[in-house]
């Protein structure tokens, strides 16, 4: 396979205000949605994981595994002894250090056998991060270096998430594992069905959603099944949930965003959205952020709605509006991308447009924040580091095919996978 193509700088600007695509905005309800009972599950493929399908590339087989690693020399000198008079003393010889690396370079990166969709996770030193090739993977977080990786006997599509010693990962076809972090060695496995939903674990307990129209509590330790709660018809539940003050939220293709008691499973309440949900849900100072066709702000405690946002129009006008995806809070900002090209930063009370930055596709995963800098995916193959205040680039990272992975930075590295197959450690 071709090697990655270097850091480049491709065309993406920073739109203001009067020149970028028009949001438009819904009123604001005032009444509750109280939700009828869950009907009968019909398992159907997510619409998120038939548009990643969609957008993506054709899996290439048959490539080789391979690290690319990177190291820094240290500078010396070499002097005289110091009993030597001034007049006698060799000339001191020194090596000048190595250039530092600059934000936007790549540090190593990391090759598997298919498609890299899944949000990497940091712990202890180590990524993890699941392949299209069936496996999970850890790496050492400095160098690259593979320290062990699991069969699955399915694509991950789920984001790991490690708890002490355990690492919880979903597979798409052969349900919820716990892992030995250090080790890589199966501990259990809950279900046999579809688990795209990345899991969250809470006081030993791990919250799932399957494609199988149910939502899952599971012991952290043992495996065992806890208590489920049934989505309506064509209710899978393929997002990540968030669990807030003996809450758990997540969203449903039953197109509903749901709130169920964390402890017995039973629904608080249930809020109607167009489209099914295609996000995971996002908390901040009372408020759950999650995206359909739509971008909605919804009361964490009563389920209503405080605002919703539509994403810009399409030049046909039949077509109607472009879809708002996977948003991320920040300092009182919404940061959310749409299907074409666009991510908007809103007033997160408000849902007032900041900026929008224009990149040359999809911006279909969450960005990352940190330091004052927005880190946006793209289908257009690139990285993009745009600061947050103005939504002006700094630079830009490009790899070999679609980002469709979400980043996770930690210090001054940033990891994200990409649809070239690799995983990138690159400086920020």
């Amino acid at each position: 396979m071709q090697m990655p193509a270097a850091p480049a700088t491709p065309a993406a600007t920073s739109t203001s205000p009067a020149t970028a695509p028009a949001l438009h905005d819904a009123p604001t309800r005032t009444t509750d949605h109280a939700a009828q009972s869950p009907g009968d599950p019909t398992p159907t493929l997510s619409r998120r994981s038939v548009l990643l399908a969609v957008t993506g590339t054709a899996a290439t087989a048959g490539l080789t595994v391979a690290v690319w690693k990177t190291t820094d020399r240290g500078s010396g000198s070499a002097g005289s002894p110091s009993a030597l008079q001034p007049s006698a003393r060799k000339p001191t010889r020194t090596t000048a250090p190595p250039a530092p690396r600059k934000p936007g370079q790549k540090l190593w990166s990391f090759q598997t056998d298919d498609k890299v969709k899944t949000k990497p996770t940091i712990a202890n030193g180590v990524v993890y991060f699941g392949s299209n090739d069936n496996n999970v993977y850890a790496l050492d977080a400095a160098t690259g270096k593979k320290r062990w990786s699991l069969d699955t006997g399915s694509v991950v599509y789920s984001s790991s998430v490690v708890v002490g010693d355990l690492l919880y990962v979903g597979t798409y076809l052969n349900g919820l594992y716990a892992v030995d972090a250090a080790t890589g060695k199966r501990r259990w496995v809950f279900g046999d069905g579809s688990i795209f939903s990345s899991p969250v674990v809470v006081d030993d307990v791990v919250y799932v959603g399957s494609s199988n129209g149910h939502f899952y509590a599971v012991d952290a330790v043992t495996g065992k099944q806890k208590w489920s709660f049934r989505c309506r018809k064509n209710g899978d539940v393929t997002e990540a949930p968030v669990v807030v003050n003996g809450v758990v939220y997540f969203g449903s293709d039953d197109d509903h965003l749901y709130a169920l008691d964390a402890e017995t499973g039973k629904r608080r309440w249930a809020f109607p959205v167009l489209d099914g949900v295609n996000s995971a849900p996002v908390m901040a100072d009372g408020l759950v952020y999650v995206s359909s066709s739509r971008l909605y702000a919804v009361n964490a405690v009563t389920g209503k709605q405080r605002w919703s946002r539509a994403g810009a129009k399409y030049k046909n006008p039949v077509a109607g509006n472009r879809a708002l995806l996977s948003p991320t809070v920040a300092d009182g900002v919404v940061y959310v991308g749409d299907s074409i090209e666009y991510l908007f930063a809103l007033d997160a009370a408000t849902g007032r447009k900041r900026w929008a930055f224009e990149t040359e596709s999809s911006v279909f995963a969450a960005a990352a924040v940190a330091d004052g800098v927005v880190y946006v995916p793209s289908a257009d193959s690139n990285l993009y580091a745009v600061d947050a205040r103005t939504g002006k680039k700094r630079w830009a990272f490009h790899t070999g095919d679609d980002l469709e992975s979400s980043p996770t930075v930690a210090g001054d590295v940033l990891y994200v996978g990409s649809n070239d197959h690799a995983l990138y450690a690159i400086r920020i």
